[in-house]
C-alpha cells in the first residue's frame, strides 16, 4: 500500500474510474478483496487507490455519507451512495427542511424519492418531528393525486422517508413561463382539488400548499407533496408528536398563507382554499396573487389587501373563474367557501360546456359562433374539454360531452335515465346515515328527492317506461326487488331475492336475477326470471344454464342479453334470448375480449352487458391498463357481433353501471354512468378473550392498489396478502411485529399470483395461477405445483401439509391436497341433494373444515362443518350446520384456539364479521352468533378488489382478525352526443 501521506495524485479520468470500482466494491462487498480486485483492475497505482480507499471505508463505516470521502478522496462526495437499503442515483433538491434524493429500491426494484433531514437530529427536534409527521399525514390518505408514501426510517443517525419518485416538474416551475391556458388550469385545478378534498375528508389540513409542492408529471398528472406541516383536523385526537410549527406558531409559504394563518391565528380546512386561490389565480395571470417587496409586505397584503380581480390581469376570461377565485381569498373565513368539494363542483361545471374556460352561450351552434366571433374570442374554439373526446358511436363520428350531474361528498351511483331522458334515478349516501337511499330529479334541476328511509342499502334502480315508478334492489329483510312511485310513498316488495330488474321496451315484462355471482360462476348460483309487468307468476327464462344473471332488454325487440354458462360448460359467454320464441344465442364476445386488451375490472369476475342502445351497442364497464371504462360493442338481435368494441367514455377513475336512452328533442344519445375511486386497505380487528372486538377497526395496509387476500399467521407475526404489479398480483410479506409494520417485501415469481394463502405457522405459501394450484415455502424455493383444473386455494394447515382449494371448471366441491397424496374433492355425501362448496378453511388440528355451502336454486349459504376423512365419504348426519337461515354466510375462519368460528354475513343487512363459539373436540355449535365488528356504511364495505369473496382474505390470529375494507367515492356523470347541425 501507499504509505506516502495526503491525497495521491491520480488524472481527472483515473479519478473517475476509481471511483466507480469503489462504489462497485461498495455495492458487492466481496469476502476476498484481493481475488476481487486482480479481476478488475490489474493495473498498480489504480489498484492500490482501490484497495486503500476500501480498505479505509472497511474501518471507517460508510466513507461515503460522511468526512471520510474529503479525506481520502480529496473531494466531497455530491451525495450519499446508500440511505438504508437504497441505492442513490441523484440529488433532486434541498430546502430549509432536508435534501430529497432519487434512489433505487433493490428489494422492489423500483425508482423512488427519499427525503433526508439535513444533518443529524436528537429524537425531539423540531424537524424529525416535521419530517416524521410529513410521512403520516401523507400517508394517512390514499389518493392518486397524493404522492405515495414508502418507508420512514434512519440511518446512521438521519432521518428519511421514502415515498414514490414523480417524474415531473413543480407547478411553480410551469408558470415561470406564464399564465397556463384555461383547459390546462381546469385539469390541474380539479386534480389539486381532488386531493385536498381526500386530505380533508382524512382530517388532513396541509397548511402549506403552493405551486412548489405541487408536482405535474409528464402525462399531467397532479401529485401532491410535502405534508410537514400539515395538521390534523380531529379535535378530539391527541398529537403530542406535532412539531411545534403545528401547535400554533406561524408556518407555510409566505405568498400563500391565509389571513388567519398569517396572524397565528388558529387554521381550518378554509385556509387551504386561501392558498387554493391564490394558486388558481397564478396560473391564470401568470403572477402571484399577494406581491410585495420582503416577507413582511406580502403578509401585509394578505391581511389587509383586497384580493386582485382576474379581469384586471386577463380581461378575456370566463367570469366564472373571477366568482370562484374570489370565493376562495375572502379574508374573513366564514365568507369563503366552506369546503373544497363546492370549489370542486364549480370548476367542473366548466368543463361541461363544449369549450372549457368559456361561458357557454345558449342558441343555435350558427349563433354561437356568430357572438363568439363578435366578442373576439372566436380563437379559443381550438380548446378541447377536459374528460371530452370524440369517440366512435356505431359507424358515425360524433361529439361526446360529459357532464357532472351530482356532487355528492361521499358515494352517488347506480343511475338510471327514464326512457323520455326527463328524469333521473340514482341511489346516494348523502343521507348521512352510511346507507345508500333512493333519489330522483327532474333533468336539468339541481334538486333531488329522496324515496327510501329505511336505512337499508339500495341499487340498481330502474324507471317503468312510464317514468311513474321506480324498481330497484334494497336489502332490506333479506333482499329483493320493489317498486315505489316517482312521487314517494309506500314501496312494495315485487320478487323477493331479486336483482337488476329491468323492463322490456313495451313495457309487458320484467326481467331479473336471483343469486350471487362469484368466482366460478358455480352451477345454480344465479337464475333470470321473467313476469309479466302488470304483475303474475314468475318464470325461469332461459333453461338449460348452469348459470344466468344480468339480464340487460334491447331497446328495439322483445329480447335481452345476459352473462351466462351453459349446462355441462365451464366456459362463460353473454347470450341474446328471446321471449317470442324461447330461444337463446350465443355472441362469442367473453372469448374474443379474451384475446384483446379488454379485461374484466377489478371488482369483477366477468365482463357483463350494462345497456343496449337503438343502434345495438351494447355498453359495459371495463379495464384496460390502469383506467376502467365504459365501452360499446355491436350485438345484433340474432347474437352476431359486427365490429370490434370501441371505447365510450375516457375518464381516468373507474366508471360503471351506465345506463342510456336516445332524446328525441335533439336525437342524442344520453348516457348516465358512475364515476367512482375505488380504494382497498387491509384493516385489523383487536379481539378479546371472547372472540368479540375490543376495539375499532385500525388501518393495516394501504398505499398499493389491489390490496386484498391477507393470510395471517396464527401468532399475528407474519401476514402475505396481494397488490398490483403489472402482469398481475404480486405477493407481498410483512412482519407485524414492527410498529408500523415494515414496506412489505415482494416476492417475485415467474407467474402471477391469484389469491395467495400462508399456514398456520408461517412456513408454507399456497396460491394459484390461472387453473392451476402451487405451493411453496415461505422462505424460498421452487414452487410446486399441486392440482390442476382447480380455483384459488382457501387454506392451508397449520403446518403446511394439506391445502384446500376451490373446485375449478364446472366443479362445485372443495379440492384436498395432502402432502404425498393426490388431490381429491375434500367430501361426498349421501345427501341427495349434495351441498355446494366454497370457502373452505382447516381447524387448526385439521380434524375438521368449514365451509360456506348452498344447494342449488337457494340464494342463502350456510357455514357448515364436516370431518376430513380418509376417503373422503361423509355421511349426512355428520355434516354439522353452524348457521342455518335465509341469509349469505361465507368466509368462516377459526380461531387459533378452536373454540370459535368467525364468518362473514348479511344478517342485519350488510355484510359484517360474526362469530360463534364450538367445541373444539366435537366441533358441534354452542350458543347463538354474535356480532364482532359492524360495516353498515356503503362508503366503507367489506369487499376485496375482486368479485371472488376470497379476496376479503378474513383471517385470525390469537388477538386480533384482519380483512380487506373497501373505500368508496363516487359521483353520478351524464355522457351525450350530438348529432351534426
Amino acid at each position: 500500500m501507499d504509505e506516502t501521506p495526503g491525497v495521491p495524485e491520480h488524472s481527472a479520468e483515473e479519478w473517475e474510474g476509481i471511483k466507480e470500482l469503489v462504489y462497485q466494491w461498495e455495492t458487492e462487498r466481496p469476502q476476498d478483496l484481493d481475488a476481487w480486485l486482480t479481476e478488475r483492475c490489474p493495473d498498480g497505482p489504480i489498484r492500490r487507490e482501490v484497495e486503500r480507499l476500501a480498505r479505509a471505508a472497511a474501518t471507517s463505516g460508510d466513507f461515503l455519507l460522511g468526512r471520510a470521502a474529503e479525506e481520502h478522496l480529496g473531494i466531497a462526495a455530491s451525495h450519499p451512495v446508500h440511505i438504508g437499503r437504497y441505492r442513490v442515483i441523484e440529488e433532486l433538491g434541498s430546502g430549509g427542511l432536508g435534501v430529497v434524493y432519487a434512489a433505487y429500491d433493490p428489494a422492489l426494484e423500483r425508482k423512488v424519492a427519499i427525503k433526508v433531514l439535513a444533518d443529524k437530529a436528537s429524537p425531539q427536534s423540531e424537524r424529525r418531528k416535521r419530517l416524521r409527521w410529513d410521512a403520516k399525514a401523507a400517508s394517512a390518505t390514499q389518493h392518486p393525486n397524493i404522492v405515495v408514501i414508502y418507508d420512514v426510517g434512519n440511518d446512521a443517525g438521519l432521518d428519511y422517508i421514502v415515498m414514490e419518485c414523480v417524474e415531473g416538474q413543480p407547478l411553480g416551475q410551469l408558470m415561470s413561463a406564464g399564465r397556463l391556458p384555461p383547459r390546462t388550469v381546469l385539469k390541474y385545478a380539479l386534480q389539486i382539488a381532488d386531493a385536498l378534498d381526500a386530505a380533508h375528508r382524512g382530517g388532513i389540513i396541509h397548511r402549506d400548499l403552493n405551486p412548489n409542492n405541487i408536482m405535474i408529471t409528464k402525462d399531467g398528472w397532479v401529485k401532491l407533496l410535502d405534508f410537514g406541516l400539515a395538521k390534523h383536523d380531529d379535535p378530539g385526537a391527541e398529537h403530542t408528536s406535532l412539531p411545534a410549527t403545528i401547535e400554533g406558531h406561524f408556518a407555510g409559504t409566505v405568498a400563500y398563507v391565509s389571513p388567519e394563518q398569517a396572524e397565528g391565528k388558529p387554521v381550518d380546512v378554509r385556509g387551504d382554499i386561501f392558498s387554493f386561490g391564490c394558486i388558481l389565480f397564478e396560473m391564470l395571470t401568470g403572477k402571484q396573487a399577494f406581491q410585495g417587496q420582503s416577507a413582511v409586505s406580502i403578509l401585509g397584503s394578505i391581511i389587509h389587501q383586497p384580493a386582485p380581480a382576474l379581469r384586471d390581469e386577463v380581461p378575456p376570461l370566463d367570469e366564472r373563474f373571477e366568482t370562484i377565485v374570489q370565493g376562495c381569498l375572502r379574508k374573513e373565513p366564514d365568507q369563503r367557501f366552506s369546503n373544497i368539494v363546492e370549489v370542486r363542483s364549480r370548476l367542473a361545471e366548466m368543463v361541461q360546456a363544449n369549450e372549457p374556460g368559456q361561458r357557454p352561450v345558449r342558441g343555435t351552434r350558427r349563433r354561437w359562433i356568430r357572438r363568439a366571433m363578435g366578442a373576439g374570442i372566436a380563437a379559443l374554439l381550438v380548446f378541447g374539454a377536459i374528460r371530452v373526446a370524440p369517440w366512435q358511436l356505431g359507424e358515425n363520428a360524433e361529439r361526446a360531452y360529459m357532464a357532472r350531474l351530482t356532487v355528492d361528498s361521499g358515494l352517488a351511483s347506480f343511475p338510471t335515465i327514464s326512457r323520455d331522458g326527463k328524469m333521473l334515478a340514482y341511489v346516494s349516501d348523502r343521507a348521512g346515515d352510511g346507507s345508500l337511499d333512493l333519489w330522483v330529479q327532474h333533468w336539468g334541476q339541481a334538486d333531488a328527492t329522496r324515496l327510501t328511509f329505511d336505512h337499508k342499502d339500495k341499487s340498481s334502480p330502474a324507471f317503468t317506461p312510464a317514468a311513474d315508478n321506480v324498481v330497484y334492489r334494497s336489502e332490506q329483510d333479506g333482499g329483493g326487488l320493489y317498486t315505489i312511485s316517482t312521487f314517494g310513498g309506500q314501496a312494495r316488495l315485487l320478487a323477493p331475492g331479486g336483482r337488476d330488474g329491468g323492463f322490456s321496451w313495451d313495457g309487458n315484462w320484467l326481467a331479473y336475477w336471483m343469486g350471487t355471482v362469484g368466482g366460478a360462476f358455480h352451477r345454480g348460483c344465479a337464475k333470470i326470471y321473467i313476469m309479466p309487468a302488470s304483475g303474475g307468476q314468475p318464470e325461469e327464462f332461459p333453461t338449460g344454464f348452469e348459470a344466468a344473471a344480468y339480464p340487460v332488454w334491447s331497446s328495439t325487440a322483445k329480447q335481452f342479453i345476459f352473462l351466462g354458462r351453459k349446462a355441462g360448460s365451464a366456459d362463460v359467454d353473454w347470450w341474446v334470448a328471446s321471449i317470442a320464441d324461447h330461444t337463446v344465442r350465443p355472441t362469442g364476445l367473453l372469448q374474443k375480449f379474451r384475446k384483446s386488451s379488454i379485461f374484466p375490472q377489478p371488482r369483477s369476475y366477468f365482463l357483463m352487458p350494462a345497456a343496449w342502445l337503438t343502434d345495438s351497442t351494447v355498453l359495459f364497464s371495463a379495464k384496460t391498463f390502469d383506467t376502467i371504462n365504459l365501452w360499446g360493442v355491436r350485438v345484433n338481435a340474432d347474437g352476431g357481433t359486427p365490429g370490434d368494441a370501441h371505447q365510450w367514455t375516457s375518464g381516468t377513475g373507474i366508471e360503471d353501471y351506465p345506463a342510456a336512452t336516445l332524446t328525441t328533442a335533439d336525437g342524442s344519445t344520453r348516457t348516465v354512468f358512475a364515476a367512482l375511486t375505488v380504494s382497498t386497505a387491509i384493516w385489523r380487528i383487536p379481539l378479546n378473550s371472547g372472540g368479540e372486538a375490543s376495539g375499532p377497526a385500525q388501518r393495516l395496509i394501504q398505499g398499493l392498489t389491489g390490496i386484498g387476500s391477507p393470510s395471517v399467521s396464527a401468532d399475528g407475526g407474519k401476514m402475505t396478502f396481494s397488490a398490483n404489479q403489472p402482469g398481475g398480483q404480486s405477493l407481498r410479506f410483512v412482519d407485524l411485529g414492527l410498529q408500523p409494520p415494515a414496506v412489505p417485501a415482494v416476492v417475485h415469481l415467474s407467474l402471477a399470483v391469484d389469491h395467495p394463502v400462508m399456514s398456520g405457522d408461517g412456513s408454507t405459501l399456497a396460491w394459484a395461477t390461472g387453473r392451476d394450484g402451487y405451493i411453496m415455502p415461505s422462505h424460498g424455493g421452487t414452487p410446486k405445483k399441486i392440482c390442476s383444473a382447480c380455483g384459488p386455494p382457501t387454506h392451508l394447515s397449520f403446518d403446511g401439509n394439506a391445502a384446500l382449494f376451490e373446485g375449478g371448471g364446472t366443479s362445485e366441491d372443495l379440492i384436498l391436497w395432502v402432502r404425498g397424496q393426490k388431490s381429491r374433492p375434500l367430501f361426498s355425501s349421501t345427501d341427495n341433494r349434495p351441498w355446494m362448496q366454497n370457502s373452505g378453511r382447516f381447524s387448526p388440528d385439521r380434524r375438521w373444515v368449514a365451509f360456506s355451502g348452498w344447494h342449488d336454486g337457494s340464494d342463502a349459504r350456510q357455514i357448515l362443518i364436516v370431518p376430513v376423512t380418509p376417503d373422503g365419504v361423509v355421511p349426512t348426519g355428520q355434516i354439522l350446520e353452524l348457521t342455518n337461515d335465509e341469509f349469505v354466510n361465507k368466509e368462516p375462519f377459526w380461531s387459533p384456539d378452536g373454540k370459535r368460528i368467525y364468518f362473514v354475513s348479511d344478517r342485519d343487512g350488510s355484510d359484517c364479521v360474526w362469530a360463534r363459539n364450538i367445541d373444539p373436540v366435537s366441533a358441534h355449535p354452542s350458543g347463538p352468533a354474535f356480532p364482532v365488528a359492524h360495516f353498515h356504511s356503503a362508503a366503507m364495505a367489506i369487499h376485496g378488489p375482486g368479485r371472488y369473496s376470497g379476496t376479503i382474505g378474513l383471517s385470525v390470529a390469537r388477538d386480533f382478525l384482519v380483512l380487506t375494507l373497501t373505500e368508496t367515492g363516487g359521483n353520478v356523470w351524464e355522457r351525450s352526443n350530438r348529432t351534426r347541425l
